[in-house]
């Protein structure tokens, strides 16, 4: 999916464990409840982007681009390291 568009989806309950949204544009999508175990987000644009519910487990956010603060505050409860650019 490198470099794809995922601008304003809806991926609400999606299973999507250990897809790889390297460099993906997800502005303003919506994974709520989404399985994301083990996913890449790494240089993945995430403004405005809804993580409600999702699990996140082994996800890798290194250098993820303007990731919200409620983001930022899951990744650092659960102990998910990342790096922005």
């Amino acid at each position: 999916m490198e470099e794809s568009n995922f601008y304003n989806a809806v991926l609400t309950g999606g299973t999507l464990e250990g897809s790889d949204f390297t460099r993906v544009n997800m502005s303003n999508a919506i994974l709520n409840g989404a399985r994301l175990d083990n996913a890449l987000f790494i240089e993945t644009k995430l403004k405005s982007t809804h993580f409600i519910n999702a699990v996140l487990s082994g996800a890798d956010f290194t250098y993820a681009k303007k990731v919200p603060e409620h983001l930022k505050a899951i990744l650092k409860k659960q102990n998910i390291k990342h790096y922005e650019k």
